[in-house]
């Protein structure tokens, strides 16, 4: 039996109306997903803008597309200018990261081996033959979180062949910014070129990071926020305590998603150096990538932290959903609204937070707060007074960590023996 619609052209048509109607439901389908996932995150940290304690940028993404992208609050209190999805915001460690995919670019090249011991490249460095480019990547080299402030007397290099190991390379996990400040170094040794312009040329421009700049100490970064210390009385600008962060790396929402998709699409190394990469080593540490496994698969993830500067990256591998928070606010409770972003982003259990309000009290009143309190877990709470606001420092049951390199929040009183914390809800008395 001949088909009645053939040669009349009316399949065309009806195919065609069909086509158009599926692009039309799923654009709408689209659309109200990102408006849904928009109003979720915008309850969600309505209390912490109303607390103060968050400023920035949240980006949600899906595959290769963009489902939310905005900014809340103030980039520059002084001048008044808002947070938007283009504003830029130092990373911290997430620059990492682009150091790891550096040297894996040079191994794949056959200039380097991350089984080589450092003594292939620094000789006169005491450790040198001890540790391996292994250990610097995946932080069990041994070698301190940073240098003691012994004032920075010396070059990198004469402070390096000071500092004593803290263990046997390889038997522990120890994070280290000194580690990666030596694979930065590295870099221009096995390229022969500047590290930052090493950088330039095959990190940002093969990923199509075009709004990543470092900061030279010539002119102002464009668009950059300005970073801040939440205290009682509102943030105050780091600058007044750290100065300037000459050569800290400011980035966009957007320029660290465009990242994560270079990478995970093998345009920044190949998929086996990638998979390497992304291998957990002890504490469940890859290079430059904390990994953990998840239902549908690995949470592959990163924090950053520079003085008043605060941001998280998570990447969901399985279903390819990306979450990025920057935020201007150096004390944010950063671990727990990326955490929680991501569920609002995956479908999962998370909870508003509670908006509390401080009371004014002399902070040399509170003097009678400090002290050392044991919890029926075995957990201890350090409260001390900083000159500025009273702190609370959380030691576990069995740390062994040196307090320094411990979390620590900012308390604000409700009353005179009353207390709450804007990273977790809840009060302490």
């Amino acid at each position: 039996m001949d088909n009645p619609y053939r040669g009349n052209g009316l399949r065309p048509s009806v195919s065609a109306a069909i086509a158009l109607f599926l692009i039309a439901a799923v654009a709408a389908l689209t659309v109200a997903q990102e408006a849904s996932l928009e109003a979720k995150v915008d309850e969600y940290l309505a209390p912490y803008l109303e607390m103060g304690n968050f400023c920035g940028v949240v980006l949600i993404g899906g595959g290769d597309d963009v489902l939310l992208c905005k900014g809340y609050g103030t980039a520059d209190y002084e001048k008044g200018t808002p947070v938007t999805a283009e504003s830029r915001f130092q990373i911290g460690s997430l620059g990492k990261q682009f150091t790891a995919a550096c040297i894996m670019q040079l191994v794949e090249q056959g200039v380097m081996s991350v089984d080589d011991s450092l003594s292939k490249y620094i000789s006169d460095y005491v450790h040198a033959k001890r540790i391996t480019l292994h250990n610097l990547l995946c932080h069990t080299s041994g070698l301190p979180m940073d240098f003691p402030d012994d004032g920075g007397e010396g070059g990198f290099r004469e402070r390096l062949n000071r500092q004593e190991l803290l263990f046997e390379p390889g038997t522990r996990f120890n994070y280290s910014n000194v580690g990666y400040r030596l694979l930065y170094l590295l870099t221009y040794v096995g390229s022969g070129i500047n590290p930052d312009q090493y950088l330039q040329q095959n990190i940002f421009a093969r990923a199509g990071m075009t709004s990543t700049v470092f900061d030279e100490g010539g002119d102002e970064v464009p668009d950059a926020a300005v970073g801040y210390l939440l205290q009682f009385g509102g943030p105050a600008d780091v600058e007044g305590y750290v100065g300037r962060q000459i050569g800290a790396t400011y980035s966009t929402a957007r320029d660290m998603f465009a990242w994560v998709k270079a990478f995970m699409g093998g345009k920044i190394v190949s998929a086996e150096n990638r998979d390497r990469m992304l291998t957990p080593n002890l504490n469940d540490y890859g290079y430059a990538w904390f990994i953990e496994e998840r239902e549908g698969g690995p949470l592959i993830s990163h924090a950053g932290r520079m003085p008043g500067f605060s941001c998280n990256l998570k990447h969901m591998v399985g279903s390819c959903v990306t979450v990025v928070v920057m935020s201007n606010i150096a004390n944010t409770p950063m671990r727990r609204i990326s955490a929680d972003v991501l569920a609002i982003a995956t479908g999962g259990d998370y909870v508003v937070p509670k908006a509390y309000r401080a009371v004014t009290v002399d902070i040399n009143a509170l003097g009678g707060a400090v002290g050392t309190y044991l919890a029926d877990d075995g957990t201890q709470l350090i409260v001390s007074l900083a000159p500025e606001f009273i702190v609370l420092t959380y030691v576990p049951e069995g740390n062994t960590a040196p307090r320094e390199e411990l979390p620590w929040y900012t308390l604000y009183p409700a009353a005179r023996d009353r207390f709450f914390c804007k990273d977790f809800d809840g009060q302490l008395e």
